[in-house]
């Protein structure tokens, strides 16, 4: 039918294919990217040092559209260096869904008693368990992304029985001490 219009109209059959064939715009739409991650407390807030009854949460920040699963690493400073598979030194990677622009969280990703240590965050955005170029960490040039430290009470207890110890050494040895 196309054809017999066309020829109604003196135009070449050459004109009508481009007439017959259909023609789809598809617009790509930008992918969802994580765009930082960091340690937070439970209302959010940037943390970097925990003590070990404290828990670690994180927040991630993503830019884009759409929806990914992502796993959280917890790993020793600078552990995740060398596409190696990754150790999650907290509680296990946690698995969460990210969908659309802007912060998510805060996230539990290690629950207290905490191991005393320097530690980075890894987003494993491809679940792989390995952390791979691209994917963020939270840790700076300078340092871990976060410490955990022991309580004050814990440092004050045993800096208390190491002198202790101490004096009972000493007074032992027949030494006599004057205060």
């Amino acid at each position: 039918m196309v054809k017999s219009i066309a020829r109604k109209a003196g135009l070449m059959p050459l004109i009508v294919l481009p007439l017959l064939l259909s023609v789809s715009i598809v617009m790509a739409s930008p992918d969802l990217n994580v765009a930082h991650v960091k340690s937070t407390d439970s209302a959010g807030v940037e943390k970097d040092y925990f003590t070990i009854g404290e828990d670690v949460y994180c927040i991630i920040k993503t830019t884009g559209v759409g929806s990914m699963d992502v796993d959280i690493y917890i790993v020793f400073n600078d552990e995740w260096h060398g596409g190696t598979p990754m150790t999650d030194r907290g509680d296990g990677a946690e698995t969460v869904t990210l969908t659309g622009d802007g912060d998510h969280g805060p996230f539990l990703i290690w629950s207290g008693p905490l191991v005393p240590g320097e530690y980075d965050i890894v987003v494993d955005e491809d679940q792989d368990g390995i952390r791979d170029p691209g994917e963020k960490v939270d840790y700076s040039e300078v340092g871990p992304g976060f410490f955990v430290v022991p309580e004050v009470s814990t440092i004050l207890l045993t800096l208390a029985s190491f002198s202790a110890f101490a004096l009972i050494a000493i007074k032992q040895r027949g030494v006599s001490l004057t205060i």
